[in-house]
């Protein structure tokens, strides 16, 4: 019985240095269907920060009444106002409010922000 011990004792020390060594196989996670695109955004690594978002570059070129949605998606706190480019403006800053200024093609020019 202590031969047999003896014998078996190295190759159960091997088998615990190899499964020590061995790197741990990762699961991956199945990606959560049926979730709208609005959604989608909100949960992205940009909507997680600390600072509320506070400028849209990406909304330059798109009809004014999707990019006042997109806005109103991303920051339901804020008073989106919709100026047609060229009209006078007052130079006071509100932090909750949004300024999207359009052409008369009915597309946003310049950079949405707050202000």
């Amino acid at each position: 019985m202590k031969k047999l011990m003896l014998v078996l004792s190295p190759v159960l020390a091997l088998s615990f240095v190899a499964a020590a060594f061995t790197a741990p196989t990762a699961t991956a996670q199945p990606a959560p269907s049926g979730l709208p695109a609005a959604l989608a955004q909100i949960t992205s690594p940009t909507a997680l920060r600390d600072e509320p978002k506070c400028s849209w570059p990406e909304l330059e070129g798109m009809l004014v009444r999707s990019a006042k949605g997109t806005i109103r998606l991303e920051r339901a706190d804020v008073t989106v106002e919709e100026i047609p480019e060229g009209s006078p403006v007052t130079l006071d800053f509100h932090e909750l409010r949004v300024r999207v200024f359009y052409s008369t093609a009915g597309l946003v020019v310049g950079t949405p922000q707050c202000g």
